[in-house]
């Protein structure tokens, strides 16, 4: 039986990209997107350029570089042509909305990190600080009333999200969720990703030494 851990399903593009297209890596611009788009942040959606000027508003903490109408146009582009995005309208007033697996294609990035940490940490930041983010929002819906009423359409939603699978296996299940919005297990992972590069980085430099040395010593 294959695990379908979010390292395994992001890490294999070749694999899954044909049964799941929305499956994939995202950089930071994209889980950007995917955030800003939810339904129930974004109503009946949000506009290019709506969606242009609160990425520009993010701010330091949550680092998606730069920000630009033509490199916005073409994140989108891609989302919506994986299913990640759903549209609505024409020309410039065409609005956009996360769409179930969207949803679930910004869980799985949460919890894989692609980037090298000794170069730049901006991916470690901006999903620790979405997931920061995320943990706040929640502990403020669950001081709500119980009668509380959810966003118009959340169940079905959410139902959608559950209900996806590969080759039988749900994709997004407790544990997923649970991991992804772990804060400190993703620092966790971060270190554990460092010392893999200093380990490596070391051994590289005890091979180069020791060639080195033959080469000094050979006749």
């Amino acid at each position: 039986m294959v695990d379908l851990n979010p390292a395994f399903l992001l890490e294999n593009p070749e694999l899954i990209r044909p049964v799941a297209p929305w499956c994939v890596g995202r950089d930071n611009l994209e889980l950007a997107i995917l955030l800003l788009a939810l339904p129930w942040l974004a109503g009946g959606g949000l506009r290019r350029a709506a969606l242009e000027r609160q990425l520009s508003g993010l701010g330091p903490d949550m680092p998606v570089g730069a920000i630009y109408f033509q490199r916005v146009s073409r994140a989108v582009r891609d989302l919506e042509s994986s299913g990640s995005l759903a549209a609505a309208g024409r020309g410039r007033h065409r609005r956009f909305a996360t769409t179930p697996e969207g949803f679930a294609a910004l869980i799985l990035n949460l919890r894989v990190l692609g980037g090298d940490p000794t170069v730049d940490a901006s991916e470690f930041e901006f999903k620790r600080a979405l997931v920061a983010m995320w943990n706040v929002v929640a502990e403020r819906v669950i001081e709500l009333p119980a009668d509380a009423a959810a966003p118009d359409g959340a169940d079905v939603f959410f139902d959608r999200v559950e209900a996806l699978a590969l080759w039988g296996h749900p994709v997004i299940t407790d544990a997923v969720v649970h991991e992804a919005f772990d804060v400190l297990g993703l620092v966790a992972l971060q270190r554990q990703r460092v010392r893999a590069r200093r380990q490596a980085a070391a051994a590289h430099l005890e091979q180069a030494e020791s060639r080195a040395r033959l080469l000094r010593d050979a006749p």
